[in-house]
């Protein structure tokens, strides 16, 4: 299945189900999820997050380029957008 471009795969499992986003870096795997529509909320979640936090990392990025915030300033919003993609 795709979602947004990226490949996802639900499967069941004995103890549940898992989520798969095929990420450009590798594999994400999420589970154990009750059912196959949390799997794929849960999946669908994450990548939603991954996109919104790209886009703001560009912007993040021209800033920089711009010099309109500092190397410090850059790190602090990068590592607070990851943080966002992880909770």
């Amino acid at each position: 299945m795709t979602y947004l471009g990226q490949h996802i795969e639900i499967t069941e499992q004995d103890s549940g189900w898992i989520g798969v986003w095929w990420h450009e870096g590798g594999m994400i795997q999420l589970g154990f999820f009750l059912n196959a529509p949390d799997a794929w909320q849960a999946v669908t979640e994450l990548i939603q997050r991954d996109l919104a936090v790209r886009c703001l990392l560009g912007v993040l990025d021209e800033w920089r380029d711009h010099d309109q915030i500092d190397d410090i300033e850059y790190a602090l919003g990068v590592n607070s957008l990851v943080e966002f993609v992880l909770a």
